[in-house]
């Protein structure tokens, strides 16, 4: 059975959220079908409709939205003004949502639906946080291949949303998505954070350039950058009778206990390097170290970041 994943994050408000259901589909009548005219039984944004009343109600894999979908094929029927009272099979779920629409479209059409309404006002700086990730869909690898869906996600930790993501292509990376995503997001006052391999020039200077900021993590694949960042924050050995470089370092400390064991974690920042190193709008740079202490062993562990704004 292939146990296709029908991937919409819609977001997760405290207050209730009203719903137009035919704002929904009026939006999804937009989309271009991929079928061929000939035995199309059921159009696409009806389906699609289907499909987001069976998300919202907890139904995710194909399977499920098949028997949610027969179990109220009256209402829907109804509803849809359809002619018979009947869904389709699960092989033509698995079919629709596969083959019949451009999976980025989906994504930037449920984005506009599920963000805010635009104002006037413009964030402060670095008031947002939106996380780039991406992710593979369970259940969408089939029989024979080796890999399936991937996204790449724009993610508001805060609010536990999706503000927009794109599909990863077979012939491309994250990396080769990111600008794509970035380009839906309105990026004034966001901070805009990933792991180590978004640590790119290019990519730092579309977030700037769009009104945003950056912080990427630094490893080896830039490792000029972080050769500097290294020796910027290794100790300095001073001789008896002579004084050290000055420096800026600021640094803050916590202190974690729980489950057996104790975690400090140190962080210092600096904004020396803003005017050495060759990398776009270079603000600041920060060391992470992270202690983790049990009874059996002790664990030692050092990051290094950079950012566009202190």
């Amino acid at each position: 059975m292939n146990r296709t994943t029908f991937a919409v994050d819609l977001p997760t408000q405290d207050a209730p959220i009203l719903l137009d259901l035919g704002a929904i589909y009026r939006q999804f009548q937009t989309l271009s079908d991929a079928r061929k005219r000939r035995g199309v039984r059921y159009p696409l944004a009806v389906l699609l409709t289907i499909a987001v009343l069976a998300k919202l109600s907890g139904y995710s894999q194909v399977a499920a939205i098949t028997d949610w979908a027969r179990a109220c094929a009256e209402a829907l029927a109804e509803l849809f003004e359809l002619k018979r009272p009947s869904m389709p099979h699960q092989a033509t779920w698995t079919r629709v949502l596969g083959q019949a629409l451009a999976i980025t479209a989906l994504e930037q059409l449920v984005a506009r639906l599920s963000s805010e309404p635009p104002t006037a006002e413009v964030p402060a700086r670095g008031s947002l946080i939106v996380n780039l990730d991406g992710k593979t869909l369970r259940g969408t690898i089939a029989l024979g291949q080796t890999s399936g869906v991937h996204l790449l996600a724009a993610y508001q930790a805060d609010q536990g949303r999706v503000l927009a993501q794109v599909a990863v292509g077979s012939k491309t990376n994250e990396i080769g998505a990111a600008p794509a995503l970035l380009e839906q997001l309105a990026l004034s006052g966001t901070v805009v954070t990933g792991d180590a391999m978004y640590t790119h020039r290019a990519l730092s200077c579309q977030v700037v350039e769009a009104g945003g900021d950056y912080f990427w993590w630094v490893k080896d694949n830039q490792p000029t950058l972080l050769s500097d960042l290294e020796l910027l924050f290794t100790e300095e050995y001073v001789s008896a009778g002579w004084s050290g470089l000055e420096v800026d370092f600021t640094t803050v400390q916590t202190v974690d206990k729980g489950h057996g064991r104790i975690e400090v974690r140190k962080l210092t920042a600096s904004s020396l390097l803003q005017d050495y190193v060759d990398w776009p709008y270079l603000a600041q740079v920060v060391q992470v170290e992270r202690t983790r202490i049990t009874k059996l062993k002790t664990e030692h562990e050092v990051s290094y970041g950079i950012s566009s704004t202190v």
